[in-house]
């Protein structure tokens, strides 16, 4: 039987198949090469060069990843877009700086709760979890894009607390399309060789949704997926005896959990009648 993982981000489900004959492959790829040590050695060779930059396209795909799984999982139903920009006149730091910029940032995201009279701040029952990138102007000025789920009544309070430049504040209607749309807006940050550091490809606050996964076995593949109202963004076929799927579905939690169970009880059933079988023809004592 097929080795099925489900992983649910929101509306954004990924489904990897896996044959129980796994065909062997080497492990020790370039993902786990001292990229640092390469990063000193002057004199690389081209094979080493070639490596170097396999463990970057590795990196920045896993990055993008688990990017789009917590834009998924958190924002699939709504939310609030915001874009800060820094304005040179009204800045007295480097705005090409991503350590001092990033810092800005973080201060006034703080400084949203921070206020001792009414409209100074934002109410506590605010929800302040947010996922951002960051990316460059042409002239090496530095901008964010936010997600979170600030309402549209304080938008005034944020444009005063944010002291460094422009702050564009949209509302999106919870479009499916529109939710696609934002993930690959995003993600050009994440590409960005000026962000080479993994850690700072892009900005994520603590207590974010994660995905919900889910393991079982099949004899076939879930096709219910399609059947549900579900549209197939990208498929893959590996030699390595795996199939990866991701689809934009309107199925919930509950329902995977439902399908995992019964599919479970048709194992068991499966085994059962197995054993059934073996018995019978076993010859008697």
């Amino acid at each position: 039987m097929n080795e099925i993982l489900i992983r649910l981000s929101g509306m954004y489900a990924e489904v990897l198949i896996r044959a129980a004959l796994r065909k062997a492959y080497n492990r020790n790829s370039g993902r786990k090469s001292n990229s640092s040590k390469l990063c000193l050695d002057l004199s690389l060779s081209e094979e080493d060069l070639a490596r170097k930059e396999d463990v970057r396209a590795h990196s920045i795909a896993n990055t993008l990843r688990t990017f789009k799984r917590l834009l998924y999982a958190n924002f699939s139903h709504g939310y609030t877009f915001l874009t800060l920009t820094f304005d040179e006149k009204s800045c007295d730091f480097d705005i090409t700086d991503t350590a001092i910029c990033r810092t800005k940032f973080t201060n006034f995201w703080k400084n949203l709760k921070r206020g001792s009279k009414v409209g100074e701040c934002l109410e506590d029952n605010v929800e302040v979890r947010y996922l951002g990138v960051q990316e460059y102007h042409r002239d090496g000025s530095i901008h964010f894009h936010v997600l979170c789920h600030i309402p549209r009544q304080y938008k005034a309070l944020l444009k005063k607390k944010w002291q460094h430049g422009n702050l564009d504040f949209k509302r999106s209607n919870k479009d499916p399309l529109e939710v696609q749309k934002i993930a690959n807006y995003m993600k050009k940050g994440i590409f960005d060789p000026r962000l080479n550091n993994e850690n700072h490809r892009y900005l994520a606050s603590r207590g974010l949704n994660k995905p919900k996964t889910f393991k079982f076995t099949s004899p076939s593949f879930p096709t219910w997926i399609n059947e549900s109202n579900s549209e197939l963004l990208y498929k893959e076929e590996s030699e390595y005896a795996f199939t990866y799927y991701q689809f934009i579905t309107s199925l919930t939690e509950d329902e995977f959990q439902s399908y995992v169970e019964s599919s479970k009880e048709q194992e068991l059933q499966y085994y059962i009648e197995q054993l059934k079988l073996i018995q019978q023809l076993q010859p008697a004592a």
